[in-house]
Formats: C-alpha cells, sequence, structure tokens
C-alpha cells in the first residue's frame, strides 16, 4: 500500500513512519504539515509535548535508511504561513538521517497547486502529479 497525505493531513503520516508496517511500501506528501511542532504557544510544553506526537520530523530514526521511501512535494509558492520552513526542516532531517526521500519542488506552485489555479504553469503542476503517480507505481511494484 502506497499512502498519500494533502496539506494538514501530514500529520497522518507521523504514525506510519513511527511504526513502520511492512504493507506500506512508500509515502507521498504534496505540501503536507510535517512539523506542527513551531505552533506551540512559546513556553508552552505540555502543547510542543503534544504537537511533538503529530509531526513526523519528530519520528524520524538517527539512522532513516530502512524507511520506506518518500516523496515530498513542495510548492514554492505556498500561501500557507511557515509551511515551507517547517518542510525544508523536514526535508534536511530526513537527508542527515539518510532516509529515502525524493523532493520534487513548484516554484510557481501554491498551496493545492494540483487542483487549483496553479500560477499559469498547468503543464508543470500535471507533470508533478505524473511523476508522483509514477513514484508510487514503482514502489508498489506496479511500474
Amino acid at each position: 500500500m502506497g499512502v498519500c497525505a494533502w496539506s494538514s493531513g501530514g500529520e497522518l503520516l507521523t504514525p506510519l513512519l513511527w511504526e513502520r508496517p511492512a504493507f506500506v511500501r512508500c509515502l507521498v506528501a504534496f505540501y503536507a504539515l510535517l512539523d506542527v511542532q513551531q505552533y506551540a504557544p512559546p513556553g508552552d510544553a505540555a502543547a510542543l509535548r503534544y504537537l511533538k506526537a503529530f509531526s513526523a520530523i519528530a519520528s524520524l530514526p538517527e539512522d532513516a535508511s530502512t524507511l520506506m521511501p518518500m516523496l515530498v512535494v513542495r510548492a514554492g509558492r505556498d500561501e500557507i504561513p511557515i509551511l515551507n520552513d517547517a518542510l525544508d526542516r523536514f526535508v534536511a532531517r530526513a537527508l542527515a538521517a539518510n532516509a529515502p526521500i525524493t523532493v520534487t519542488n513548484f516554484p510557481a506552485g501554491g498551496h493545492g497547486f494540483d487542483s487549483f489555479d496553479n500560477k499559469g504553469d498547468e503543464e508543470r503542476s500535471k507533470q508533478v502529479v505524473r511523476s508522483s503517480i509514477e513514484f508510487m507505481r514503482t514502489h508498489l511494484g506496479l511500474a
């Protein structure tokens, strides 16, 4: 099985990174919230602990080389405040942990570019979606 998450659904990938079920062959995160710790009020340790439990970045082990392959799709012009900062932190942490990660950046893409106006670059939007489907097909053994 491959699991995809969009936007705020990124938190739903966290348990899969913790538990690593063998039946999950790949993960795809489209402009997803993979680190929600940044939303904790300053100095609120309880909120930080709570949000950490839903942050995929916190579930990355020191050596992530045995994780299932993951594709992170980034919208370069995402309108959601600090979302790309969180994605960039996740990607940097995943690379430092040697995770099998692929990153696709759509520089002109806004949040929801795969289903809404994508700033005039419809062909690039379609290309990103096609390559994401191909990523899943490859890791699911369907290619």
